[in-house]
C-alpha cells in the first residue's frame, strides 16, 4: 500500500497510508527502527452506539497537501454517519513533534454526541519484547517507551485533553488489544501495562445541528521520560496555525536555493513538483547523511526485507539531483557518510543501514564454485562521479578527495584488468554478474569528473585521462553490436546480452561523450523506445525486456518504471533538446502520481496502480533532474532566440 503523505525533518520521519493511517514512524535515524514496523496509529469515532473505524469502507478519503509544503491537507468523510473530516497535519522543522488537527463537521440538521478514538500499537525498535504503555496523568496522554526511545501520544478539543484512555496486552492470546474496547464506546481506564501493548486515547465531542468543531491529535518522540515531557509541554502550548507557519516557513526557507530561476522557465505543475519533490526527498536524508531508499514498509510483505537501507548508488544519483539544484548541505552531510562507509579496499558494499553499518545484502562472496567480491562496482563510480561535481563547486568539503575520491579510484583501478576492461560485478538492477554497460558508463564518467576535479585539488589528472580514454575506446569495440546499438552487458562467458534494456540509457546519459550527435546514441535510445516504451496500457517504459520483478501481465515487457520512463525523457532533452517530447512523458507523470505527488518505483502495467515501495526516493530524484534539464534547455532557447 502506498504512503501518499510524507512527514520528515532528517531525524522523525512518519509515513501515512491511502487510508490515511499512520504505517511508519522512524526516529532518531531516518530508515532505522520502524517503531510502528506497518501495523498502524488507526482512528475513528463512536456515535449512536457504534463505531466506525476510518480506514473502513464507508468512509471515502481524499488526501492531499497544503500547496507549496509537504504539509497534509486532507478530506475523509462519511455520508452514512452525516459526518466530513478535515484532517491537516504539520511537523516541526526542528524538533520530532507531529501534529493532526481534525475540523469535524456535523453534516446532519440535528445536534450530535461524538466520541474519537485513537489507537496506538508501537513496536518500539522493532521489538514486542519489553515495552511499556502508561497513561501520563500531568500529561494527559499516553507514554509508550522501551530503552532510549519515549513516544508521547495527545489528543485534546475545545474542552481540554482526552478523558478516555486504556493501555493494554496487544496480540497476545485472546487479548486482540485495548481497539476492541472502542465498539462499546468505552475503555476502561487502565493506566499501564507491559510487553506487547497498545493503547487507546478518547475524546468526546458535542455538536449542533450541522455545526463544526475541532480535535488535535498529537506525537512527540525522545530519548527519556524528562525529554519527552519537556517536548509535550512545549507542543501543548502551540496552536496549530503557529505549527504550520513554522513548517512552511521552514520548507520554503530551504527549498527556495537557486529556484527562482529554474521555476521561471516551468509551468505551474512542473514548478510545484520540483518544490515538493525536493521536500519529499529531504525527507529520507537522516541527519548523519545518509539517504534512504524507501520508507514504505510494506514491501515486507512478502520475506520481511524493505528499502530502508542507504544504497550508495541510490545515495549518488538523488546527491546529485540535489546538488543540481542548489542544495548542498544535504550533498555534503551525505559525501560526509560515504566518507565514514568507505571500506579500505575502496570498495563500496550493496548497502549500509542509516548508522552506517553494513545493511542487509543478497550479492554472495561465493558464487558458481568461486570466490567473488560482492560489489557492483556502478555504486563506487557513482560516488566519486558525484564527490568530484561537489568539488568543483564553492565551499565543497576538501576532504573529499583524499578521504573518498582517491582511495575510490584506486578500488575502482583494481576492478579494471590489463587490458583495461572492467572485472564483472553485479549490474545495475542487482540481478546479473557480467560487465554491463551502465557499469562501464558509470566508470567513464566517475574519471571525466575526477580527471576535471584533480586541476582543482592539485592532484595529477593523466593517469585518470589515460584510463578513461582506454576503456571508453573498449567499450565500443566490445559493446557496440552489428544494428549500431549498445548492448546491455557482457556476461560473465564472454559472451553479449542483446536485451534491451532501460539502464542503455541510463548509461548514455551519464558517458562522457566528445560527439553528442554519436549515431550509436541516438540509435540505442531509439531501440528502447521500440522495444520497451509505451507497450503496456499504462504506458511508462519497462526496465528491460522480460523483466519478472512485480511481473503483473506476460503480454508486456513489464511492469512501467518512473526512473526508466524519465530517462527517457532527459535523453530527449540531453542529446536532441527536444522540449515537447520531454514534455509529453512528464504529462505522464502528472496522470500516474498519486494526488499527493508521490511516485513508487514502478505502476501496473494495466491499472497503473503504484507497486512496490512507494514513495521511490530514486522516482523523485530523477524528476527533479528532469524538471532542472527541462529548465536549462528552456532558458538556453530563450536566450538562443533572444527572448533571454
Amino acid at each position: 500500500m502506498p504512503r501518499p503523505l510524507v512527514f520528515g525533518n532528517r531525524r522523525l520521519l512518519v509515513c501515512l497510508d491511502d487510508r490515511h493511517r499512520i504505517r511508519d514512524l522512524y526516529w532518531p535515524r531516518v530508515g532505522q527502527s520502524n517503531h510502528i514496523s506497518g501495523r498502524a496509529v488507526a482512528w475513528g469515532v463512536w456515535t449512536e452506539g457504534s463505531m466506525s473505524w476510518t480506514d473502513g469502507p464507508e468512509w471515502i478519503i481524499a488526501q492531499g497537501r497544503v500547496e507549496g509544503s509537504l504539509a497534509g491537507k486532507s478530506v475523509l468523510q462519511n455520508d452514512a454517519l452525516g459526518l466530513r473530516l478535515e484532517a491537516a497535519e504539520a511537523i516541526d522543522p526542528v524538533r520530532p513533534c507531529l501534529v493532526r488537527r481534525v475540523t469535524v463537521v456535523n453534516l446532519e440538521p440535528r445536534p450530535r454526541s461524538l466520541r474519537f478514538f485513537f489507537n496506538h500499537e508501537l513496536l518500539i525498535d522493532e521489538s514486542e519484547i519489553g515495552n511499556t504503555a502508561m497513561y501520563h496523568p500531568d500529561l494527559g496522554g499516553i507514554v509508550h517507551y522501551r530503552q532510549k526511545v519515549y513516544a508521547f501520544f495527545g489528543l485534546r478539543g475545545p474542552a481540554g485533553p482526552a478523558t478516555r484512555w486504556a493501555t493494554g496486552p496487544r496480540r497476545v492470546g485472546h487479548f486482540p488489544g485495548t481497539w476492541v474496547q472502542c465498539a462499546q464506546g468505552e475503555l476502561n481506564g487502565s493506566s499501564m501495562d507491559v510487553g506487547a501493548v497498545d493503547s487507546t486515547l478518547g475524546l468526546d465531542l458535542e455538536l449542533d445541528a450541522l455545526e463544526e468543531t475541532w480535535l488535535e491529535w498529537r506525537l512527540c518522540m525522545a530519548e527519556d521520560l524528562a525529554a519527552v515531557e519537556n517536548l509535550a509541554e512545549w507542543w501543548n502550548g502551540i496552536d496549530f496555525d503557529a505549527a504550520l507557519t513554522h513548517q512552511m516557513d521552514g520548507e520554503s526557507e530551504w527549498v527556495s536555493t537557486n529556484l527562482a530561476e529554474k521555476t521561471d522557465h516551468l509551468d505551474e505543475w512542473q514548478s510545484e513538483r520540483l518544490r515538493s519533490s525536493m521536500l519529499l526527498i529531504r525527507t529520507q536524508v537522516d541527519a548523519e547523511g545518509g539517504i534512504l531508499a524507501g520508507a514504505d514498509s510494506d514491501t515486507m510483505t512478502g520475506n520481511t526485507l524493505n528499502y530502508s537501507n542507504v544504497w550508495p548508488r541510490d545515495a549518488a544519483l538523488v546527491a546529485d539531483a540535489l546538488r543540481s539544484v542548489g542544495i548542498h548541505q544535504e550533498v555534503d552531510d551525505s559525501l560526509e557518510f560515504g566518507i565514514r562507509t568507505l571500506p579500505e579496499n575502496g570498495l563500496y558494499r550493496q548497502k549500509y543501514w542509516p548508522d552506517g553499518t553494513l545493511g542487509v545484502s543478497w550479492h554472495p562472496m561465493w558464487w558458481k564454485g568461486r570466490k567473488v567480491l560482492p560489489i557492483q562496482v556502478d555504486e563506487t563510480a557513482l560516488m566519486v562521479w558525484v564527490a568530484s561535481r561537489r568539488l568543483m563547486e564553492p565551499g565543497a568539503p576538501q576532504r573529499l578527495w583524499p578521504e573518498m575520491v582517491a582511495p575510490a579510484l584506486r578500488g575502482l583501478e583494481s576492478q579494471i584488468d590489463d587490458q583495461g576492461w572492467p572485472l564483472p560485478s553485479w549490474d545495475l538492477w542487482e540481478e546479473r554478474r557480467g560487465v554491463s554497460f551502465f557499469a562501464v558508463c558509470s566508470i567513464l564518467a566517475a574519471w571525466a569528473e575526477s580527471e576535471r576535479a584533480a586541476w582543482i585539488v592539485g592532484a595529477d589528472p593523466e593517469p585518470i585521462r589515460s584510463r578513461r580514454l582506454r576503456l571508453q575506446e573498449q567499450c565500443r569495440a566490445r559493446m557496440l553490436a552489428a544494428d549500431g546499438a549498445f548492448v546491455r552487458q557482457i556476461d560473465e562467458d564472454g559472451q553479449p546480452d542483446p536485451t534491451v534494456d532501460s539502464a542503455l540509457v541510463a548509461g548514455l546519459l551519464l558517458m562522457p561523450f566528445d560527439q553528442m550527435d554519436d549515431p550509436a546514441v541516438r540509435t540505442t535510445i531509439q531501440k528502447v523506445r521500440d522495444r520497451i516504451h509505451e507497450k503496456s496500457p499504462s504506458g511508462g517504459c519497462a526496465r528491460y525486456e522480460g523483466d519478472y520483478y512485480h511481473r503483473k501481465d506476460d503480454r508486456y515487457p513489464g511492469s512501467p518504471w518512473i526512473i526508466s520512463t524519465l530517462w527517457l525523457a532527459q535523453a530527449a532533452l540531453k542529446f536532441d533538446r527536444d522540449i515537447a517530447e520531454a514534455e509529453r512523458i512528464l504529462g505522464w507523470i502528472r496522470r500516474i502520481e498519486a494526488p499527493t505527488g508521490v511516485l513508487p518505483e514502478s505502476i501496473h502495467p494495466v491499472t497503473a496502480e503504484p507497486l512496490s515501495v512507494s514513495p521511490l526516493t530514486w522516482s523523485h530524484a530523477e524528476l527533479v533532474r528532469t524538471l532542472n534539464m527541462l529548465a536549462e534547455v528552456r532558458a538556453s532557447a530563450e536566450i538562443t532566440s533572444g527572448r533571454g
